[in-house]
């Protein structure tokens, strides 16, 4: 702009007379010269500036003129008058597209000047140029910012579709939140981004030498957000922090980390309904408006996070929920050992293996002796009291890897696998041995509240896989053994009872 008007001013100060001939800006109030040309003794240096209300401009256009030659005799306060010595003076308005006055083209003498009508025409249609000139530019700067704008509006769009969608796809949340900080470093304003999880009620960062600092800032934030940090949901209640609400104790942290006291501060929370599951520290050198784009940019990506923290607590308690339903579908109540059912799984998994390997698959099948009549004898319930205190017993007494299970009523199921013994015990006598130290483990004193009983011990029937052999094949011939070992022991009792002493 200065290539055009510069010469232009030079042309109307020989076309006027006027000793200087100047063009002003009026912004915020205040007048100030960006272009002048000067002869003799008048100098309007470009830069000078004052408040708009005691220039000449101002009190010339109000006294709706354009050329005053009394400037010392109309206005003596005026301070141009009096530090210039100006006698002449001669504005015309640069309009906006408001028409609103966004500057002048003055002539300035320090002697009286009659400019000629003609002369003013002059400056009159250079004046209009310049407003319109002025007014392109102003038009392109503001197309120019509105592009800008826009443009950067688009990337924080973008950034939050993809944050958005990270989310959609996240199965853990602390993994995710480094994700996004990660992605929040593209937008320039926020300078310093930290990650945080929520360990027993307090702030927790997991990387990082300012740790310590890092997580004072962290509770400070929380504190002065109160408990609207879990309900970050809405346009009037951006995670920001205005300066008024930092306090002392948030700018001395921030000193700490090496950023200004004053500037933007804002927490990305992750929160479920009920409970703060983690966040993002954000912070800035400058402020951020609390209703700008910045501050719906974070509500959005505190609304994903929250979002992501409920579905995965859903998912989690599904889980939990499904792992208890599976447990109860495959376990017995009573005793806590694997059902029927998950007998059936078991044992077709280790046969299959057995074939594959070339391993053998030993099976206890176990029947409690007398068991009725303690059932007679006590009752149901002390009969449950017995088969529970029995379960235990059984697994105490499994190796790692072995498995049993409550095959229904009274009758019990041991599988194992064994590859040989080093000293060349065949399966058949690897079962049996096997049978009898399970079988010495579930004998003893057992306590049926208020009565007490030597049990005996059970019957227990030993048999090994044999190849193609399928399970339920095996578990028969594993009950017809046990139904012979029943036999062989008949004789004795199988308990007695036992003092109880209170």
């Amino acid at each position: 702009m200065a290539a055009t008007i510069q010469p232009l001013l030079g042309i109307l100060q020989r076309v006027t007379g006027l000793e200087s001939v100047f063009l002003t800006r009026i912004s915020m109030g205040t007048q100030t010269v960006l272009f002048a040309h000067n002869t003799d003794e008048l100098q309007i240096v470009a830069g000078m500036s004052s408040p708009w209300e005691d220039t000449l401009c101002s009190r010339v256009l109000a006294d709706e003129r354009l050329l005053v030659n009394d400037v010392d005799d109309r206005w003596p306060d005026s301070p141009a008058s009096t530090a210039l010595g100006v006698k002449t003076y001669l504005t015309f308005p640069i309009r906006g597209a408001d028409g609103a006055v966004q500057g002048t083209l003055c002539g300035a003498s320090c002697r009286p000047v009659e400019v000629a009508p003609e002369a003013m025409a002059i400056v009159g249609m250079f004046a209009e140029v310049i407003s319109a000139q002025l007014l392109r530019e102003i038009n392109l700067d503001t197309a120019t910012d509105r592009a800008e704008r826009a443009e950067a509006l688009v990337h924080k769009m973008a950034i939050a579709s993809e944050i958005g969608n990270l989310c959609l796809e996240a199965r853990d949340l602390h993994q995710t939140l480094k994700q996004v900080a990660k992605r929040l470093e593209d937008i320039p304003v926020w300078r310093y981004i930290v990650c945080f999880r929520m360990q027993a009620g307090r702030p927790v960062v997991e990387e990082g030498r300012e740790r310590d600092v890092q997580e004072q800032l962290i509770r400070a934030v929380l504190e002065a957000l109160g408990e609207s940090v879990q309900h970050m949901h809405s346009r009037d209640n951006p995670p920001l922090l205005d300066e008024n609400r930092q306090g002392e104790v948030i700018d001395e942290l921030r000193g700490k980390l090496g950023l200004g006291v004053r500037g933007g501060v804002g927490v990305l929370t992750a929160a479920t309904h009920s409970d703060l599951e983690g966040g993002i520290l954000i912070l800035a050198d400058e402020s951020v408006a609390l209703g700008g784009g910045d501050g719906q940019l974070l509500i959005a990506l505190s609304n994903y996070l929250s979002l992501l923290a409920i579905r995965l607590r859903d998912y989690e308690q599904l889980q939990a929920a499904n792992r208890e339903l599976t447990r109860f579908a495959l376990n017995d109540p009573l005793t806590g050992l694997p059902n029927r059912r998950y007998l059936f799984e078991t044992a077709q998994r280790l046969v299959s293996q057995a074939a594959r390997l070339g391993e053998s698959v030993v099976v206890l099948f176990i029947d409690l002796d007398g068991f009725k009549q303690i059932n007679d004898r006590y009752g149901h319930r002390s009969g449950d009291y017995f088969l529970a205190q029995f379960g235990r017993r059984l697994s105490a007494a499994l190796r790692e890897g072995d498995f049993a299970a409550r095959y229904g009523g009274d009758e019990f199921v041991v599988l194992a696998v064994t590859t040989g013994s080093g000293d060349g015990t065949e399966p058949p006598l690897q079962a049996r041995q096997f049978a009898d130290r399970i079988g010495l483990a579930l004998m003893g004193a057992f306590d049926l509240e208020g009565a007490g009983i030597d049990y005996k011990g059970p019957s227990i029937g030993a048999v090994v896989w044999e190849p193609d052999e399928d399970v339920e094949a095996l578990l028969h011939r594993a009950d017809k053994a046990m139904y012979a070992e029943k036999i062989r022991r008949r004789g004795p009792a199988p308990f007695t009872e036992l003092e109880i002493r209170t």
